[in-house]
């Protein structure tokens, strides 16, 4: 992906715009790109997103041009950005928001009400139930169901880059 990136900087003349422009552009095409569907991903492990950091990171230290041994955190906070663990935790809660506010017999509602009666490690309720306790959200499907979509996203917006910042 960096090598993606790389070339479209380095053959535009972007003067002072270089590091604005890469951030959209790892927002475009290495977050949406690469963590495509990525709510729904099971059994993914810490490693996992990882590695995914890793490229990320990689990134961030070419953009701010930042010998290796940078720290991550300054990385993260002096472009605003999320790490990608964060990303992925936001979007399976908002999805998990959105299959609960289906009907109650609908069949996604229902096997993921089962996963959280019968969890088991590293299924979708398994990952769910982490990401709320991340973020420090009750883990009450009336309470969740109580916010509309628009104010669910806020909220999970808020806390992440609380967290995450």
């Amino acid at each position: 992906m960096i090598s993606e990136i790389k070339p479209i900087l380095e053959e535009i003349p972007l003067g002072k715009y270089k590091a604005d422009i890469g951030l959209k552009l790892r927002q475009s095409l290495l977050i949406n790109g690469h963590l495509f569907n990525s709510e729904v991903w099971h059994s993914v492990t810490l490693q996992d997103t990882h590695e995914l950091e890793k490229i990320d990171n990689m990134l961030l230290r070419y953009l701010l041009g930042c010998p290796a041994k940078t720290a991550i955190e300054f990385l993260h906070l002096e472009t605003g950005s999320v790490p990608i663990r964060f990303i992925i935790a936001a979007r399976r809660l908002n999805y998990m928001h959105t299959i609960l506010s289906r009907d109650r017999n609908e069949v996604t509602r229902r096997i993921l009400e089962h996963q959280f009666e019968n969890s088991v490690i590293g299924d979708f309720a398994e990952l769910v139930k982490k990401d709320l306790e991340l973020i420090e959200l009750p883990q009450n499907f009336e309470e969740i169901r109580g916010y509309d979509r628009t104010s669910f996203k806020k909220l999970v917006k808020e806390r992440i880059r609380f967290k995450a910042l």
